[in-house]
């Protein structure tokens, strides 16, 4: 029968604490049966209720499982710049790894695809009523917008500090579906 280890209790204990609202959900196999075990700042709470998870948030896993499978299938290795996947972005640059890109430690910016600007302009049109994101939506991205953004945001290769980065898992995300084969472009 399996059970979370005092080890990992541990650090989602550690991962909880002081963070008021943060849902951590876990879940396992147990006798070949789904186990979801949800905890917040004060350990484990009823899993029985719904809880609603943002898509981005959500597919970061997925996009990172696929990843992990990819590299021990040595389809990539997580060290592979992006550079070697993104043919057409200049040469003699650096590029993030895809493990940075990961580890969220790439030095791309949590506001990225949009600058401060844009996201102001979206707050105040959803607060005032006034921007419709489904008839212009300013996420929207395609591979010239992805390229411009790749080549404007010099980056060095040292570590930068850990920033949550929708842009770097979109990234990845285009990587993988590069070596799949399945490129269906940056929507």
């Amino acid at each position: 029968m399996f059970e979370i280890s005092d080890e990992t209790l541990r650090l989602i204990n550690k991962t909880c604490k002081g963070k008021k609202h943060l849902k951590l959900t876990v879940g396992y196999l147990k006798d070949n049966d789904p186990v979801t075990k949800t905890y917040n700042e004060g350990g484990e709470i009823d899993s029985s209720k719904k809880y609603h998870y943002e898509i981005g948030s959500i597919t970061k896993t997925f996009t990172v499982s696929l990843l992990s499978k990819y590299v021990s299938e040595n389809k990539l290795s997580i060290n592979d710049s992006i550079q070697k996947y993104i043919k057409e972005i200049k040469e003699d640059t650096y590029y993030p790894t895809l493990l940075r890109l990961a580890t969220h430690s790439s030095g791309y910016s949590g506001s990225l695809p949009l600058n401060k600007r844009e996201y102001f302009k979206i707050i105040l049109g959803l607060i005032f009523g006034g921007s419709d994101l489904n008839k212009n939506n300013p996420l929207h991205m395609d591979f010239n917008k992805m390229k411009m953004l790749i080549e404007s945001n010099k980056l060095k290769e040292v570590d930068y500090s850990w920033k949550y980065s929708n842009f770097g898992i979109s990234l990845i995300g285009y990587v993988l579906g590069m070596v799949s084969g399945r490129d269906i472009g940056i929507p």
